[in-house]
C-alpha cells in the first residue's frame, strides 16, 4: 500500500508539473500572439491611413536655385520640398565660409510644386559624399573636361 500511496504522489507531482509547463508554454506563446497582432495592427494602420511617418536625414541648401532653400533626402537622394527664401534669410554673413562646389548633382525631384522630373544641382563635397553612393542620384563632373572644352573651341572656330 505504502508503494501504491508514493506511485501515486509520484504521478500526480509529474501531472503538477506538466500542467505547470503546459501553463508557461501557453503564457510564451499568447505573448507572441499578442506581440505579432500589435504588429498587423500597426501595419493596418499605416496602409489604412496611406502615410507612414518617419526620420529622414537631409541635406538643406540655400540658394540652389537662387533665391530658394531645397531639401534633398538622404535615403533617396531626391530633392523632397523646395520654398522661397525670405529676405533676411538671403543675407550672406561674414563669418558664413562655404567650400567651393565640386560636382553636379543630377536628382529627382519629389516636390510637385515644381515642373520638372529633375534638377541639376551643384554639391560640395560633404554633400557629393553623402550623396554619390544612392541609386537615383547621377553626379556630373563640375569643370569641363579637355574634350568638351575642345569641342567648344572647334564650335567657336566654324563660326
Amino acid at each position: 500500500m505504502a508503494d501504491l500511496a508514493r506511485e501515486q504522489a509520484q504521478a500526480l507531482q509529474m501531472k503538477s508539473v506538466a500542467e505547470s509547463d503546459l501553463k508557461s508554454i501557453k503564457t510564451a506563446y499568447t505573448a507572441k500572439i499578442e506581440e505579432a497582432q500589435a504588429k498587423v495592427n500597426g501595419i493596418s494602420a499605416r496602409i489604412q491611413s496611406g502615410l507612414e511617418f518617419k526620420n529622414v536625414r537631409c541635406i538643406i541648401a540655400n540658394e540652389r536655385p537662387e533665391g530658394y532653400r531645397c531639401t534633398v533626402r538622404l535615403d533617396t537622394g531626391h530633392l523632397a520640398t523646395r520654398r522661397k527664401l525670405a529676405q533676411e534669410e538671403r543675407q550672406i554673413k561674414l563669418t558664413d565660409i562655404h567650400d567651393p562646389f565640386v560636382a553636379i548633382a543630377l536628382l529627382l525631384v519629389d516636390d510637385e510644386t515644381w515642373e520638372t522630373d529633375a534638377y541639376q544641382m551643384p554639391v560640395r563635397q560633404d554633400e557629393f559624399d553623402a550623396l554619390r553612393l544612392l541609386p537615383d542620384v547621377k553626379m556630373l563632373d563640375l569643370k569641363p573636361t579637355r574634350a568638351a572644352l575642345e569641342s567648344g573651341d572647334d564650335k567657336k572656330k566654324k563660326k
